[in-house]
């Protein structure tokens, strides 16, 4: 405003001076004050303008280098296990030439079972969007409860993601009508259809009525959509083009895990094990193969120990069962996610407390457990009132099998504790989870006390479990982000549960030390891989339906 007043009262005393000099009556030259007046409101509206336009400019180049720079991390669903994601890209065009075009554009579902890859192809899909300088919007749809408006919801989440470079609500609103009206864009991808309106006031029929409605609103209102699925009934008649995913190629899985290996791997064997395990159904199975054979613990796996065996004549649920067991024991060694400043026998109880935290939530068909449920202490003051964190209400629970799922794990921790010597730890854990024997028989050698270990409780184990790639820790809940791995972690303690002496006596509390706070040193556990392999298969074909 001072630059432009300033030009004003120059082109007036401009003028002024130049009448008084001739003693006539004052004119203004009519030229000189419009360019005067003009020139300054001209740049300051041009420089407004650009100011503006690099803001917004800026907001969108921050959004996609997330989705461009750390894929993984910018979908919330993917989990710490997704690093890299092949053969998805020739689905990836076809959704993306469609969605260039407002004509023909129409929302998008990707549809597949448990474990195909859904989320993967998500993740390469906000990779490639991005790199075409379009500005992908990932939503967790488990986060609808109580509506499902997949506008409102990419709102939510574009306002979150920009906070830290916004200046202000006001800024946030102009970047997202920029984005969203006048450029056009905005993606979103939606992942877990199958989680939104989950309550059960929607489920008699209702719920069915509102993802349509949802995904045609969606669609009248232009809004290139992507929903990742499970296939059930509401992706009947539904107005959208919907998309079976299918598995990889078995070519393309070899390529990826071999990528990470070195010039001492057997291509041959790799590839036997690859076809033999189908791993290329799955990309959890891909990155886990890939993080054993970086580490040179894939083909050892299985030409130790079976003894020159044609792997094609082995189950492939069993070879499964193989690598999962496989890995975890690399993670509690410490040989993936060597980065963490943890011990063996802490990463070890921490994999018990997940593992427990896993069967409850199988029982119920749930990818969210509350810590709670495993520990009532949890969320509550000493005296007994609700803590700063502590709910009102709390989702039932099948308190009976939570009850033997914490006695198992309670023993399992108490054996942990006297055992010390891992050559004959694996002998004594199992018959302490076959028998619920526990204490100095098994494994004292002698001593009158238990050994020293790590305390540990359930919301510390929450946490470490997030950081060891396990769950995704949500304040007083975990989510398992793959249900494949929530299904082997929960079958380590499925077999027993139901033969703890709670089970037989009806579900009457296990005693004092149950649901609360658990201290344990650990070993390696064992668990039979046949009996893990028929439970993984039975788990993953529960969590299918």
């Amino acid at each position: 405003m001072a630059w432009v007043l300033n030009g004003i009262f120059g082109a007036i005393l401009k003028g002024g001076a130049k009448g008084e000099a001739k003693g006539e009556l004052v004119h203004i030259p009519v030229p000189s004050a419009v360019h005067d007046v003009a020139m300054p409101l001209l740049l300051l509206a041009t420089s407004t303008a650009l100011f503006l336009f690099w803001r917004l400019g800026r907001i969108r180049r921050f959004c996609e280098s997330c989705a461009r720079n750390d894929p993984s991390r910018f979908v919330q669903t993917a989990g710490s296990l997704l690093h890299e994601v092949v053969g998805r890209d020739q689905l990836c065009n076809a959704i993306m030439n469609n969605l260039r075009d407002r004509k023909v554009r129409r929302p998008h579902v990707i549809s597949g079972k448990v474990g195909t890859g859904k989320t993967a192809v998500l993740v390469r899909l906000a990779e490639r969007l991005a790199a075409e300088a379009a500005v992908p919007i990932a939503v967790r749809l488990r986060d609808a409860q109580e509506k499902l408006d997949f506008a409102e919801l990419a709102r939510k989440r574009f306002e979150d993601l920009v906070r830290p470079v916004a200046r202000s609500d006001g800024e946030v609103d102009r970047a997202w009508r920029w984005l969203r009206q006048h450029t056009d864009r905005i993606v979103v991808l939606a992942d877990g259809l199958e989680e939104a309106l989950s309550h059960d006031d929607y489920v008699n029929g209702q719920r069915d009525i509102l993802i349509r409605e949802a995904i045609a609103r969606a669609d009248e209102q232009g809004l290139p959509l992507v929903i990742a699925s499970r296939p059930h009934d509401p992706l009947r008649a539904m107005q959208a083009a919907i998309t079976e995913l299918e598995p990889l190629s078995d070519e393309a899985a070899l390529q990826y895990i071999a990528s990470s290996g070195g010039w001492r791997s057997d291509p041959m064997l790799l590839d036997r094990v690859v076809e033999a395990a189908k791993m290329s159904e799955s990309p959890l199975y891909l990155q886990i193969a890939r993080d054993l054979h970086s580490k040179d613990l894939l083909e050892p796996l299985w030409t130790q120990d079976e003894g020159g065996a044609d792997l094609m004549l082995h189950d492939s649920w069993a070879l499964r069962a193989d690598l999962l067991e496989r890995w975890v024991d690399a993670l509690v060694d410490g040989e993936i996610h060597p980065e963490l400043p943890i011990g063996r026998d802490t990463r070890q109880v921490v994999v018990e407390y997940v593992s427990a935290l896993a069967c409850i939530g199988l029982a119920s068909d749930r990818a969210d457990v509350g810590l709670w449920e495993l520990d009532p202490s949890v969320g509550t003051r000493q005296d007994g009132e609700l803590g700063s964190g502590g709910r009102t209400a709390r989702p039932a629970a099948d308190t009976a099998w939570n009850q033997r799922v914490a006695e198992k794990l309670d023993r399992a921790l108490l054996t942990l504790r006297w055992s010390h010597d891992p050559e004959t730890f694996d002998a004594r854990i199992e018959a302490a989870r076959g028998q619920q024997c526990c204490g100095p028989e098994y494994g004292s050698e002698g001593r009158s006390e238990p050994v020293p270990g790590p305390r540990v409780d359930v919301r510390l184990a929450a946490t470490w479990g997030r950081r060891m790639g396990l769950v995704h820790e949500e304040g007083e809940k975990v989510h398992f982000q793959h249900s494949i791995m929530q299904a082997y972690l929960g079958s380590r303690l499925l077999p027993a549960v139901g033969d703890t002496p709670s089970g037989r006596n009806g579900g009457r509390s296990p005693g004092p030390g149950v649901g609360r706070r658990r201290t344990g040193t650990s070993h390696r556990p064992h668990t039979p891989l046949t009996l893990v392999g028929r439970t993984l298969r039975r788990s993953s074909s529960w969590l299918c339906l």
